[in-house]
């Protein structure tokens, strides 16, 4: 699976679940972790992760994630 990179809009967190949205693309990206993740908006992520869908709405499932400096 490519790496893709962008930049948070914003960023969601709840018991089970993160959930970030990019400024370069629609589609949400998702994490299921139980921790809270060191992100803010406007942070440069690169992650890898499987296109998948809820509820109608694409999303990605992220495999891998990390903060570019």
């Amino acid at each position: 699976k490519p790496t893709q990179t962008g930049t948070i809009k914003s960023i969601t967190q709840t018991q089970q679940k993160t959930t970030i949205q990019l400024k370069e693309i629609e589609t949400e990206i998702v994490i299921f972790t139980t921790s809270t993740l060191p992100l803010k908006p406007n942070d440069k992520i690169k992650f890898r992760g499987k296109l998948g869908s809820y509820k109608d709405q694409k999303q990605i499932i992220i495999e891998k994630l990390s903060v570019i400096k």
